[in-house]
């Protein structure tokens, strides 16, 4: 029977009402769970304003496998995260929310999903019990996304996830990108599976959804859409580009010269665009990315 080093990476912003009760649940089922040899608890305070750190520290003093990480600032949760990935031993890294929504009996659920073959499990909050207007503008978020994406997927912002590791390597998180996380795993060719979770009722705290994170989503949107279809090739999307203002800007000529030269060299300009993106692409990034598609090596 395979058993595993597990890592937990749990993000932290004003949570200290559940920090000791979401660690106590972590270590009584990584120790009833058969397949977990040796487990890591990685918390990582988000700017919080509350005693959260102080709580964490205490924990941290009171067991030797909690690790506490603590940002400068509120940096959002992708950063969050990707400070957890830079420092995991394990061989499977399960993320959760601190929240206390986010049920630990679920982990030999997620580890099972694994052994099946899959590379990265995402949770399905099928029951979610948050606001209305949360849940309408979620459900909106993930059909969008998995149209678009082609991943059949009914919950992509679940912070309830597990990754094998060679999976988390290939991230480098930024700005609010850890909503697009199946999305870009998948891309790189690794296979995406979800399950469904129980979700509990936020006891303590409040949420820190705002309508800001629909305008942050939609630009984070568009950078994926770019990665998945133009990362390699940015000449094809700029090039488009300057063929439909080269056909305006013709047209435009018998209506006003001025602004139809002006359209054209805006043309012109997406031209010399794509074509330098290319060749930095080509030069700088070539390397890194062929490393990110390779699955295993026989030399």
């Amino acid at each position: 029977m395979n058993k595993y080093k597990l890592s937990f990476i749990i993000p932290v912003c004003n949570e200290e009402k559940t920090l000791q009760t979401l660690c106590d649940k972590i270590t009584d089922e990584c120790k009833k769970c058969k397949k977990i040899a040796e487990f890591e608890i990685i918390f990582i305070d988000d700017g919080s304003n509350d005693n959260s750190v102080e709580e964490l520290k205490h924990i941290k003093l009171q067991n030797s496998f909690v690790k506490v990480i603590v940002l400068r600032r509120n940096c959002g949760k992708s950063l969050a995260l990707q400070a957890g990935f830079n420092v995991v031993n394990g061989d499977l890294i399960c993320t959760m929310d601190a929240d206390l929504q986010d049920d630990p009996a679920e982990i030999p659920n997620f580890i099972a999903k694994i052994e099946e073959g899959f590379d990265l499990v995402s949770g399905w909050k099928f029951n979610r019990l948050d606001p209305k207007e949360k849940c309408l503008a979620s459900r909106i978020f993930n059909f969008t996304v998995s149209r678009s994406s082609g991943i059949n997927l009914h919950d992509f912002n679940c912070g309830f996830k597990m990754y094998r590791r060679e999976v988390i390597q290939t991230f480098n998180m930024h700005s609010e990108m850890h909503r697009y996380m199946p999305v870009l795993a998948s891309f790189y060719g690794f296979k995406c599976a979800e399950i469904k979770i129980h979700h509990h009722k936020r006891e303590f705290g409040h949420s820190k959804y705002s309508y800001e994170r629909y305008l942050n989503g939609l630009f984070d949107f568009l950078i994926v859409m770019y990665l998945m279809h133009f990362a390699d090739r940015p000449l094809y999307f700029f090039g488009k580009i300057a063929i439909v203002c080269g056909i305006m800007g013709f047209f435009t000529l018998f209506l006003n010269i001025f602004a139809g030269i002006l359209v054209m060299l805006c043309s012109l300009l997406f031209i010399c665009l794509g074509i330098v993106t290319h060749v930095i692409n080509l030069s700088a990034l070539k390397q890194s990315r062929t490393e990110t598609y390779i699955k295993e090596r026989l030399l």
